[in-house]
């Protein structure tokens, strides 16, 4: 059946609803429609109802059989399923509010600290309480360190010395490797080394890195880096 169309208001009814809407709180009459101040006995969800939304779900048949044999009260067993990923559902959302409500709590209480600290009880300490002494890192956190200290060698060449990028791969990495050992205050003060591979002489940048403190230090670690700037001259 096809709706009609709705008719335009009067004058006299739109009299009466600018009336009501310039009424004040007080004036109007609620004697019918007493406000409720005990809900100790409401039910949330009575008139929720959820959207339905149609897909299709490959279950494993196991699965399947033991909802349907075990269905309660009559109630088909995809009704069940859908009641039992509901409930997953419900508790994950609740253990991520917690989650991140502990979180927030924790950043008020024990405070950020970026470089380690002895606390109260004499434990070494960094970024939001984390036990050095006790706890350490974990390898996944010790490699996204990693990674993010590579980073910040990586920024200091391309800072410090642009032509670094030109340079062979294998000259690339020796001196991303040393960047990242020394640190660029320590690296910089290999001023030979460096105007060497500047000027793409490999050979004398392997033998500046050899005749050094750090060489002698690091023990294989420089044989190593000395080789890849080697390489670099047939690259």
């Amino acid at each position: 059946m096809k709706k009609g169309a709705s008719k335009q208001l009067t004058r006299v009814q739109k009299a009466e609803l600018d009336a009501l809407a310039n009424l004040s709180d007080a004036a109007i009459d609620a004697s019918d429609v007493p406000e409720i101040l005990d809900w100790s006995s409401a039910r949330r969800g009575l008139l929720y109802r959820p959207v339905k939304q149609q897909i299709t779900l490959r279950l494993d048949a196991d699965v399947v059989a033991w909802f349907k044999a075990n269905a309660p009260d009559g109630r088909g067993y995809q009704t069940e399923i859908n009641r039992v990923l509901r409930q997953h559902a419900r508790r994950a959302l609740n253990h991520q509010s917690l989650r991140e409500a502990v979180i927030e709590a924790l950043i008020r209480d024990e405070g950020l600290e970026l470089k380690p600290y002895r606390d109260s009880v004499g434990k070494l300490t960094i970024g939001f309480g984390r036990n050095l002494d006790d706890k350490g890192i974990s390898e996944s956190e010790a490699r996204m360190l990693l990674a993010n200290d590579v980073d910040d060698a990586w920024r200091d060449l391309d800072n410090n010395c642009p032509w670094w990028t030109a340079m062979p791969e294998p000259a690339r990495a020796a001196l991303l490797n040393q960047c990242f050992n020394l640190g660029w205050p320590r690296l910089s003060t290999f001023k030979k080394m460096l105007a060497a591979l500047q000027r793409g002489d490999y050979h004398d940048a392997a033998a500046e890195a050899e005749d050094s403190k750090w060489f002698r230090q690091v023990g294989e670690r420089g044989k190593r880096v000395a080789a890849l700037y080697r390489d670099s001259m047939s690259a």
